[in-house]
């Protein structure tokens, strides 16, 4: 959250981009699993909104 919060307005809009950055951020040693929990665990916790292919921020701005 903090990493994201550091993009501004430059934050990841798609599913796609917010996977590679996740990836970026953990030097690309998670599995596919554990990224996709992440993802899970960040719409549990309201600070991104899936909509299709598409992601919002509707805690950070």
């Amino acid at each position: 959250v903090e990493n994201l919060k550091k993009h501004g307005a430059a934050k990841p809009r798609t599913v796609t981009t917010l996977t590679n950055s996740i990836n970026t951020l953990f030097g690309k040693q998670l599995s596919e699993k554990e990224v996709a929990g992440l993802l899970g665990e960040l719409q549990k916790q309201k600070v991104i909104e899936i909509n299709d292919t598409k992601i919002t921020y509707p805690q950070l701005g």
